[in-house]
């Protein structure tokens, strides 16, 4: 009996060791860095701001993720 529970135990041991975990793949996002994103970003900028004199094509945005779950 006491052989038996060691064998089982054993086997255990080793499938547990033997388990592969599989990597997550990264989901991420290439609109936030494209030329569209800063594009519509100056347009609404210009749109609902006042820029007094800075042209449109001076503004460029850095778009970061305030933690891992958002974009």
């Amino acid at each position: 009996m006491n052989k038996l529970l060691a064998l089982g135990f054993m086997v255990i041991s080793l499938s547990a060791c033997s388990t592969k975990q599989e990597t997550a793949t990264e989901l991420k996002s290439t609109f936030k860095n494209s030329v569209e994103c800063q594009t519509l970003l100056k347009e609404i900028v210009n749109q609902h701001f006042n820029l007094r004199g800075i042209p449109t094509s001076a503004l460029k945005f850095t778009v970061s993720a305030k933690s891992e779950n958002e974009e």
